[in-house]
């Protein structure tokens, strides 16, 4: 789950995510399995530097109530284990600036699963209630991690300013990765970011929903070595957010789509209409007649 924009509160971002979940296929087992292959691939860049008798040191920033954590942990426990003949021990550093979204994946880990247990040496967690940027300036030790992720969390940073950050002062002196899963280009959810950009940015002149090419082009730029090993389809039902008479199902689904709350009520007129003529020019319609806007989430590697 992203980190959390600037809307008047946690629970009506959580609604509002809520509605996508429940209008789309985006948590389907090819897509839950397109984290954990993310996490093996990244760690495929770095396994042959690690010290199978030092921790595996990861930072997750914006990890949000630690789903995406807790899923690709065992991956890197197995991956690890299968090429160093040992299991690890994996000590993780999470930034999150959400204090409820902090306790909640705090609460996850007070009670970890026992595969978890038994494929780690040991595991342990340092939280940080910050953003990123705060951490970075604030943080004395650098150079630490193995691996850093984004898991969409890169949407609400400065993107070049985050990868720089990390690449330069965060991950190890002569190895480390950096994964992102941000936006495939040709993703609805960037397709609309893109052309509305700055009138979709939820007050946050930094918001925008990144893809593989924005952070392709930053790699290539700097000289980094990147790939885009993988990318996976999914679907969004948009018929109640196309619906002429207003319904809370779609108006959620709708605020989170353009990331500003109450996006139906709140909208200059012209800028509504714009949108929703948009997303139906998207879409395309199943035989039930309910119409569907595609999206597409591509893992981008960036590392040493």
């Amino acid at each position: 789950m992203p980190q959390v924009p600037l809307w008047e509160s946690e629970e009506m971002y959580k609604r509002s995510f809520r509605a996508l979940i429940d209008n789309s296929n985006i948590r389907q087992s090819a897509l839950l399995h397109l984290n954990q292959d993310a996490a093996a691939e990244a760690l495929k860049k770095v396994i042959d530097t690690v010290d199978p008798s030092e921790p595996l040191k990861i930072l997750g920033i914006g990890s949000g109530p630690g789903d995406k954590d807790l899923l690709i942990l065992p991956t890197i426990g197995e991956y690890f284990t299968s090429k160093k003949g040992k299991k690890p021990a994996l000590q993780n550093v999470i930034v999150e600036p959400s204090s409820c979204l902090l306790d909640e994946f705090k609460a996850k880990v007070s009670s970890l699963p026992p595969l978890l247990q038994q494929i780690t040496e040991s595991i342990s967690f340092e939280w940080h209630q910050k953003t990123f940027r705060e951490f970075h300036e604030e943080t004395a030790e650098k150079n630490r991690f193995q691996l850093i992720h984004f898991y969409h969390s890169i949407y609400y940073l400065d993107v070049e300013y985050a990868l720089r950050s990390c690449f330069e002062e965060h991950l190890t002196t002569d190895s480390g990765v950096i994964l992102c899963l941000v936006q495939a280009e040709d993703s609805y959810i960037a397709l609309v970011s893109h052309k509305f950009k700055g009138k979709l940015s939820c007050g946050s002149e930094d918001m925008s929903f990144r893809t593989d090419q924005e952070l392709v082009a930053i790699a290539e730029k700097h000289g980094w070595k990147y790939s885009v090993p993988l990318k996976e389809q999914f679907e969004i039902n948009v018929t109640s957010c196309l619906a002429e008479e207003p319904t809370e199902r779609g108006d959620l689904l709708i605020d989170f789509l353009t990331q500003q709350q109450n996006f139906r009520a709140t909208a200059e007129p012209d800028l509504y209409h714009s949108v929703i003529e948009f997303i139906d020019s998207l879409t395309f319609t199943k035989e039930n007649g309910d119409k569907f806007v595609q999206g597409r989430s591509a893992v981008v590697i960036i590392y040493k």
